[in-house]
């Protein structure tokens, strides 16, 4: 049996569910560059004689890096919030990633079903 209406209720969902995702992506995208804006480092924790913290990272040119911060508890808290704003960068970034495959396999799939609508002779 024929169900047209079906195959309209179905493709509107397909259409909502996109906008939603890629509502989902914008805010995500805005999320990336405000803590680009805010800064964030990838580096690791070094405490030297259990007093003074150390940051080590890897520049831009690959080359180690050792940023002093000291026993100031402000510049402690300021230097581990610098770490958890790169881990959340991390996760942001593949948040989107995985947004942008989804878009690509819904385009492809949606290429294949206007094959299909165009072509009287595809193969179901």
């Amino acid at each position: 049996m024929l169900n047209v209406d079906s195959v309209l209720s179905c493709m509107n969902n397909v259409v909502n569910t996109v906008n939603d995702l890629k509502r989902r992506y914008d805010e995500l995208s805005l999320e990336e560059e405000k803590l680009k804006e805010v800064g964030f480092l990838h580096a690791l924790p070094f405490w030297k004689s259990k007093k003074y913290l150390y940051l080590l990272y890897t520049d831009t040119n690959g080359q180690r890096q050792r940023r002093y911060v000291g026993c100031n508890p402000a510049k402690i808290d300021a230097a581990f919030e610098e770490i958890q704003r790169a881990e959340q960068y991390d996760k942001l970034i593949m948040k989107l990633e995985d947004i942008k495959v989804r878009f690509s396999i819904i385009e492809d799939n949606m290429r294949e079903i206007r094959a299909v609508l165009l072509d009287p002779q595809a193969k179901i």
